[in-house]
């Protein structure tokens, strides 16, 4: 315990490096060293971000009704990729749901009007055999 050069629980914040050990940076080179400055966003990149976040979102509410979400999940699809055109392909998190909740809701559109379609086309089936199981005639 000398000069404090050999102890143990030297303490941290003396400017004494003859141990050989700085154990802290001034607070200037400190946060210059790790934080880096945020990203400028343009303001028409963040207002296709949002629009292609309500259209996804709008897109998954109205799937059910005859599939109409496809009406809203393509522009969707496009304000995103406008939106990371604009802003050099770098996207932000609200483009990122926008895209994924635009093709959710364009898978689901198009697996209901697929449902719509096999039934009616079913239902037509189901009326043809019916018809000829009881050999219905119509004209006397």
């Amino acid at each position: 315990m000398d000069n404090n050069q050999n102890n143990y629980y030297n303490d941290p914040y003396s400017t004494n490096t003859s141990a050989g050990q700085n154990y802290y940076q001034t607070p200037n080179q400190a946060y210059n060293a790790t934080v880096e400055q945020p990203k400028k966003r343009n303001i028409a990149t963040l207002i296709l971000s949002i629009v292609s976040l309500v259209c996804g979102i709008t897109s998954i509410e109205l799937f059910w009704c005859y599939g109409m979400g496809i009406f809203f999940a393509i522009p969707g699809l496009i304000t995103r990729s406008i939106a990371l055109k604009k802003n050099n392909g770098v996207g932000g998190n609200m483009a990122k749901a926008g895209f994924i909740t635009s093709l959710i809701g364009l898978i689901l559109s198009i697996v209901f009007i697929l449902l719509i379609v096999l039934l009616i086309v079913g239902g037509i089936m189901s009326a043809d055999e019916f018809n000829s199981d009881f050999n219905v005639d119509y004209y006397y």
